[in-house]
C-alpha cells in the first residue's frame, strides 16, 4: 500500500466504508479493512472493544422513517385485498371451531398447551403460545369476521418489513440498501402463503420478534445497555413463543460476526443460551406443550436428502419466477437419479462455494448466503422430519438474506458508477411492481374456500387432506352429493384417514341414508377411538332418532377426548330437556290413568332430567361465557322449572352480550314470556315490541313461537307470530327459540 493510500484512508475512512474507499482507490477491500483495522487497535485501551463491543460499521447512520413509511404502505395497497378473504385450511380448527380464543379465561391453557388447544389432541411439536394469543386478540375486537384477523395478519407482515428495514440499517449504515432489501421482500408473492391464510400468522410472527431481537442485540454490542439487553432477551422469547424457528436468533448473530469478521460478545449468548436451555427442557418434560413428532421415523436422512435438493431447486425457481404458487406439496420420495435434486445439489454446492469465495472480497454476500441457508436449516427434513419435502412459507426468514445481497449489489453499482443510479431506481421499482401485482393476484386465491380448494386439486390430485376440507366446503354450501363424492375421493387417497370417514357419515345423515351414516361413523372410531368429532355426530345421530341415551353416551365420550367442545355440552343439555319433557307426558298420561306411583316417578324424573340439563349449560358457559346461546338455553330451562326470576336474569345477560341479529330478537321474544310469567306488564311490552322489530326470516321459528305464546295464554301475540310466519318468504332457514 502506498503513503498516499495510507493518506487517503486515514482522512475519509470515518466519512465512507471499506469497501468505497478501496473502489476509489483500486485496492483489494480486504486491503482496506485490515489497515481500517489496525488504526482501531493501534494504542487502544481495553474496555468494551476487547470484550466484544464495538461500533458495527465506520458510520452512523439513522433511519429514514419516510422511507420506512413508504415501505409498510406499498406492502399494504398490494395485500389490501386479502381483507376479503374466508377462513380456510387450518384457520377452521385453529379459529373457526377453537373455543380456547373465545375467552381470555382459557389464558393459561393457551399458555401452557399446545397449538389448537385440545382440537389438536394427539401429540405434535406445535407449542405457539403467542399465536393463540394474537387469536384470542382478534376475537375480542371482531369475533368471527375474517376481515380483523386478516388485517392483523397483514400488519404484522409489515412490521417484519420495518424490523428488516431497521436491521439493515443498523448492520451495514445505508438507508438505500435497506430500502430496496424490505421493498423487495414485503411484496414478494411467495409471502402470501404466510401472509394472506391466517393460520400461517406464526411465520411473520416470530420473524418480527427475531428481527427485534437482532436489533436490539446489534444495538448492545455498540453500547452494553442493560436495556437494550432486555429488549433482545424478551423479543427472543416472544419469537421462540411464536414459532420454533425462533431459537435461530442467536445462530444468525453468529453468522454476522463470522462473515463479517467481528468479534463476539459474550454476555448477551449468555441471555440468548439461558432462555433456549430452559424453552427446550421444559418442552422435553412436556410442561409447555410436546417435543417433536411421535410417529416413528421410517426413512433416513440419506432418503429425504434428494427431497431437500428438489425443494432447493424449486424455491429459487420460485423466488424468480413466482408463478404456480400453491399450498400442499405433500411428502413424497425422490431419488438420487432425480433432475430436480441433482440440479438442487449443484445450486446448493456453487452456493456455498459463492460465501466462502466472497467471505474476503464481499463479505455481506456471505453473510446474505449463511442467511438463507441457515433459515432453510430447519425445514430441510434432515435431522428433523416436518409434513412436507417444501412449502412456500419456509422462504419467509430465509430469503431475507438474499434480498440483503441484492440490495447490497444494487448499491455497489450506484457506488461505483453514480450514472448508475437511475438504471437501479428503474430496476427495482419494476421489480416491486412485478412482485406487488403478483401478490395481489395470488391473494384473490385465498379468498374463497372451494375456490381455493379446487385450484389446489390441480397441484395437488392425491392429497387426501385436500380433499376432505373441500367436501367440508361444499358440504357447508349445501352441495351435497359434491361432498359425498370429495370425501370418498379422500378416503380412497387415504383409506385410514379417520376424519374423512366422519365427515361421510354427516353427509349420508344430510341425504338420509342412515346406515351408511353410523357404518361410516363407526369405521372412523376404528380407526381412532379417541376421534370426539366421530363421537359427536354420532350423538347427533341418535338424538336425531330420539336416542337420547345413546346420544348422551357418544357425547359423553366426545368431552372426555375433547373437554372444551362446549356445543357437546349444549347438546347433553338439550338431549336431557328431551327426556325431561318425555317424562312429563309420560307423568301426565300415567296420572289421567289413575297410576299414582307411576306419576310421582316420571315427575321425579322430570325434574331430575331438567336439573341435570341445567348442570350442562353451566358447564358450557364456563367454557365459553359469551355465548348467547347458552345462557338463553338455560334460562329457558330455570324458567321450566319455575324460577322466573333468575331467567329473566339470564335473558338479560344474554342480551347484553351481544350476538347476531336473529338470537337477540330470539332472546327477546323468550324475556317477554318471562317477563309475562313475573306479570310485569310493562317490560313484557317493551321487550315484545323489541323482539317483533327484528325480522327472524324462518317461519318455523314463528310458528313455534306461536305456539309457545299461545300456551302461556297470548292469544293476541301468538296470532300476530302466525301473521309473520306467513309473510316470511324463505321458510327453508332453520332456528329454534
Amino acid at each position: 500500500m502506498k503513503p498516499e493510500h495510507r493518506k487517503y484512508i486515514l482522512k475519509h475512512h470515518d466519512q465512507h466504508t471499506a469497501e468505497q474507499i478501496a473502489h476509489h482507490l483500486n485496492l483489494k477491500e480486504r486491503t482496506v479493512q485490515r489497515y481500517i483495522d489496525s488504526l482501531k487497535t493501534k494504542d487502544k485501551p481495553v474496555g468494551k472493544e476487547e470484550a466484544g463491543f464495538a461500533p458495527l460499521t465506520d458510520k452512523r447512520v439513522r433511519p429514514n422513517w419516510w422511507l420506512v413509511l413508504a415501505v409498510a404502505l406499498v406492502g399494504f395497497i398490494f395485500y389490501a385485498n386479502a381483507l376479503q378473504g374466508e377462513f380456510i385450511w387450518d384457520d377452521n380448527i385453529l379459529i373457526r371451531n377453537n373455543t380456547d380464543i373465545r375467552s381470555w379465561s382459557n389464558l393459561d391453557k393457551v399458555l401452557f398447551g399446545n397449538l389448537g388447544g385440545e382440537k389438536l389432541y394427539y401429540k405434535h411439536s406445535s407449542f405457539r403460545p403467542v399465536q393463540t394469543i394474537t387469536y384470542m386478540f382478534d376475537y375480542s375486537l371482531w369475533k368471527m369476521r375474517p376481515f380483523g384477523f386478516h388485517l392483523t395478519s397483514i400488519v404484522c407482515h409489515l412490521l417484519v418489513a420495518v424490523f428488516l428495514y431497521l436491521l439493515v440499517v443498523k448492520l451495514f449504515a445505508s438507508n438505500f440498501i435497506a430500502f430496496i432489501t424490505a421493498v423487495l421482500y414485503v411484496l414478494h408473492p411467495v409471502h402470501t402463503e404466510a401472509v394472506t391464510y391466517i393460520a400461517g400468522r406464526a411465520d411473520p410472527l416470530s420473524s418480527m420478534f427475531m428481527l427485534a431481537s437482532l436489533v436490539f442485540y446489534f444495538r448492545m454490542v455498540e453500547r452494553e445497555n442493560i436495556l437494550d439487553g432486555i429488549g433482545m432477551g424478551l423479543c427472543y422469547l416472544l419469537g421462540v413463543l411464536s414459532r420454533e424457528n425462533g431459537l435461530m436468533v442467536p445462530v444468525f448473530a453468529l453468522m454476522y460476526h463470522f462473515a463479517m469478521r467481528k468479534k463476539i460478545p459474550w454476555k448477551p449468548f449468555v441471555i440468548y443460551g439461558t432462555i433456549a436451555v430452559v424453552y427446550i427442557i421444559l418442552r422435553k418434560l412436556e410442561i409447555l406443550g410436546g417435543m417433536g413428532l411421535k410417529e416413528p421415523t421410517k426413512t433416513s436422512v440419506f432418503e429425504r436428502l434428494p427431497g431437500f435438493f428438489v425443494a432447493y431447486s424449486s424455491y429459487f425457481k420460485l423466488l424468480v419466477a413466482p408463478f404456480h404458487l400453491h399450498m400442499e406439496y405433500l411428502r413424497p420420495m425422490f431419488p438420487w437419479s432425480d433432475p430436480r435434486a441433482v440440479l438442487g445439489l449443484l445450486l446448493f454446492v456453487a452456493t456455498v462455494a459463492v460465501a466462502i469465495w466472497f467471505r474476503n472480497r464481499k463479505p455481506y454476500v456471505t453473510f446474505g448466503i449463511l442467511w438463507f441457508l441457515v433459515g432453510l436449516f430447519p425445514v430441510s427434513n434432515t435431522f428433523v422430519v416436518v409434513n412436507a419435502y417444501m412449502a412456500e412459507h419456509w422462504l419467509y426468514i430465509p430469503v431475507m438474506g438474499l434480498f440483503l445481497i441484492i440490495g447490497h449489489l444494487f448499491a455497489d453499482w450506484t457506488v461505483r458508477n453514480k450514472a448508475m443510479l437511475g438504471p437501479v431506481v428503474v430496476i427495482v421499482a419494476g421489480l416491486s411492481l412485478f412482485f406487488g401485482v403478483r401478490t395481489y393476484q395470488q391473494n384473490k386465491t385465498w379468498l374463497n374456500q372451494i375456490a381455493f380448494y379446487e385450484r389446489t386439486r390441480e397441484f395437488a390430485p392425491n392429497s387426501g387432506r385436500l380433499h376432505a376440507d373441500l367436501g367440508e366446503a361444499y358440504y357447508r354450501v349445501g352441495r351435497i352429493e359434491d361432498a359425498r363424492d370429495s370425501t370418498i375421493r379422500a378416503i380412497q387417497l387415504r383409506p385410514s384417514y379417520y376424519a374423512a370417514w366422519s365427515n361421510l357419515g354427516t353427509i349420508y345423515m344430510r341425504l338420509g341414508e342412515t346406515k351408511k351414516a353410523i357404518d361410516a361413523y363407526e369405521k372412523s372410531l376404528k380407526i381412532r377411538p379417541n376421534y370426539f368429532n366421530a363421537h359427536f355426530n354420532l350423538g347427533n345421530l341418535y338424538k336425531g332418532q330420539q336416542d337420547f341415551d345413546k346420544a348422551i353416551e357418544h357425547y359423553q365420550q366426545a368431552i372426555n377426548y375433547m373437554p372444551s367442545l362446549t356445543q357437546a355440552y349444549n347438546n347433553i343439555a338439550i338431549s336431557y330437556n328431551q327426556k325431561s319433557l318425555i317424562a312429563k307426558k309420560l307423568a301426565e298420561t300415567s296420572r289421567k290413568k289413575g297410576m299414582a306411583e307411576e306419576a310421582r316417578r316420571f315427575t321425579k324424573e322430570t325434574k331430575q332430567f331438567k336439573l341435570e340439563a341445567i348442570k350442562f349449560y353451566k358447564k358450557g358457559i364456563e367454557i365459553e361465557p359469551t355465548n348467547t346461546k347458552f345462557y338463553n338455553n338455560l334460562a329457558s330451562a330455570y324458567s321450566d322449572l319455575g324460577r322466573h326470576q333468575e331467567a329473566v336474569e339470564l335473558y338479560k345477560k344474554a342480551l347484553a352480550l351481544g350476538g347476531s341479529a336473529y338470537d337477540q330478537a330470539v332472546i327477546q321474544y323468550n324475556l317477554a314470556l318471562g317477563y309475562h310469567r313475573l306479570k310485569d306488564k310493562k317490560n313484557f311490552t317493551l321487550s315484545f315490541q323489541n323482539a317483533n322489530s327484528i325480522p327472524l326470516q324462518s317461519a318455523p321459528v314463528y310458528q313455534q313461537l306461536a305456539s309457545i305464546y299461545a300456551g302461556a295464554g297470548l292469544k293476541k301475540e301468538a296470532t300476530l307470530l302466525m301473521q309473520k310466519a306467513q309473510q316470511v318468504q324463505s321458510p327453508s332457514a332453520k332456528g329454534h327459540p
